[in-house]
């Protein structure tokens, strides 16, 4: 069966080579992932038995799953250009799509100073619905994206699934945490807790590494070497007592 999801791929990246250079493949194809992502939330046809790592198993779609999709890449390794994205814009209008949906933006910044917000009025003004995410900022004030009245602004929503771990210490002590692994366990023996952090001396060179530029070294006991051993006995005292 053939599928006809992706019926228009356009790139535009002038903007782009006008401040970098002919630097990345000009193509339309997606070579990061994000916009095969963000085209598959919007309109992705019906997945059976999708599930993340064994977990939620069910059916996948997108919003729209019987959409067609045109793309147009318009974000480059480096950043995304505003007249690039407006070129997008306008091509999208020219091509007669149906809505317009964008997986990208900035801070909030004043309307007439934002590429998008400018490029999702006109869209609008033609008729076509203009929807665009919130960002991936926050939770603090003026962290939303594409807050234009006439841009509808899509957030993340709330899952409805857990998945819970458990931890065990040797005093019978449990916390719980949050896991994606679904293989065999580890059993029911003890195992040793790995901390993931540098050891007590190593912290001392770095702490000392600018001292022992500076330090004379023919003075005795005041060398960086003689410091981070004078520290490392009294840590050892200490952990005694």
């Amino acid at each position: 069966m053939v599928l006809k999801k992706l019926i228009c791929a356009q790139f535009f990246s002038r903007g782009y080579n006008m401040a970098y250079g002919d630097k990345e493949t000009q193509t339309p194809r997606d070579e990061d992932g994000h916009g095969t992502h963000t085209a598959s939330t919007a309109a992705g046809s019906q997945v059976a038995n999708a599930s993340l790592l064994d977990y939620a198993s069910g059916t996948a779609r997108g919003m729209a799953p019987h959409a067609q999709v045109a793309a147009y890449k318009v974000c480059w390794k480096t950043s995304c250009f505003g007249s690039d994205i407006l070129a997008g814009m306008e091509q999208a209008i020219i091509d007669g799509v149906d809505v317009l949906s964008l997986s990208l933006g900035g801070g909030s910044v004043p309307y007439y100073r934002y590429t998008i917000a400018i490029g999702a009025f006109a869209t609008m003004e033609k008729g076509i619905p203009v929807s665009c995410s919130a960002g991936n900022n926050g939770p603090t004030k003026s962290t939303l994206a594409n807050v234009a009245p006439w841009i509808m602004t899509v957030g993340a929503g709330t899952l409805d699934r857990d998945f819970p771990a458990y931890a065990t210490l040797g005093n019978r002590q449990k916390f719980t945490g949050v896991s994606l692994y679904s293989g065999r366990g580890i059993g029911e023996k003890m195992v040793e807790m790995v901390y993931n952090c540098k050891s007590f001396k190593d912290k001392i060179e770095e702490i000392t590494e600018s001292l022992a530029k500076t330090t004379d070294d023919s003075e005795e006991g005041t060398t960086a070497a003689n410091l981070i051993e004078k520290l490392s006995v009294e840590s050892n005292d200490t952990e005694e007592k």
